[in-house]
């Protein structure tokens, strides 16, 4: 998706969720649920505008911080040809932005939505395509598995985002579990990803050690036969 794109679409979701707002105000509680637990049941409670206004104005940051970020990005000559990619990443965080928008009305209006299915069910998307883009995305500061040694070593950088792309995907799967099986438990996903998200930073880590190894061992060899050759 192109910058143009990504724009229009993006001020379309925008705009969504401001219709949504309009045509369901006064219909609203004036204490609005706006926090579920692991299980799916209310954990939490704001006022009716700040329920409201919190996705709209974390769609706007987001929106920011993209533009900041890619602007910056060209500046150093560190996009290379990842720009498509974060907006379609991005484009799938405003969606799930305005999804939350309608789940939080609706909910809030007494319709029967399943909360845990209906997270599941985004997050099965999200994880699936975060393992698609990690599959091919270039070296950067943006996206991506981004520790010490993948942005120290562009190597590290694809093997480790290659072994984090077949992670996401295999969250995709538990996520997808989550929505066809009854009284699934958030903790369990949550508890993946942890183990998941630790095990790239010390793989990343490790691949890293490894690779300065061997570049001195084959820089020891090289230095030992260019004395043996002087010699």
């Amino acid at each position: 998706m192109d910058k143009k794109n990504f724009i229009l679409l993006s001020i379309l979701m925008f705009s969504l969720m401001i219709f949504l707002i309009l045509i369901n105000y006064n219909n609203l509680n004036e204490k609005m649920i706006t926090n579920w637990d692991f299980n799916g049941e209310p954990s939490g409670y704001s006022s009716k505008l700040e329920a409201l206004i919190i996705m709209p104005i974390t769609s706007i940051f987001i929106f920011i911080i993209i533009f900041i970020s890619i602007f910056f990005l060209k500046k150093q000559n560190k996009l290379e040809d990842n720009e498509n990619t974060i907006y379609n990443f991005m484009l799938i965080i405003l969606l799930f932005l305005l999804s939350m928008q309608f789940f939080i009305i609706y909910k809030n209006l007494g319709y029967n939505i399943d909360t845990i299915k209906f997270i599941m069910s985004f997050f099965t998307i999200l994880f699936y395509y975060s393992g698609v883009v990690l599959k091919d995305i270039k070296q950067n500061n943006f996206i991506g598995v981004r520790t010490i040694w993948t942005l120290k070593n562009e190597d590290v950088w694809n093997k480790t985002n290659q072994l984090g792309a077949y992670f996401f995907k295999f969250f995709a799967i538990v996520s997808f579990i989550g929505v066809i099986i009854p009284k699934f438990n958030m903790i369990f996903l949550m508890i993946l990803i942890f183990l998941g998200v630790i095990y790239l930073y010390f793989y990343s880590f490790y691949l890293y050690k490894k690779t300065n190894n061997l570049n001195n061992i084959n820089t020891k060899n090289i230095n030992e036969n260019s004395t043996k050759n002087e010699k």
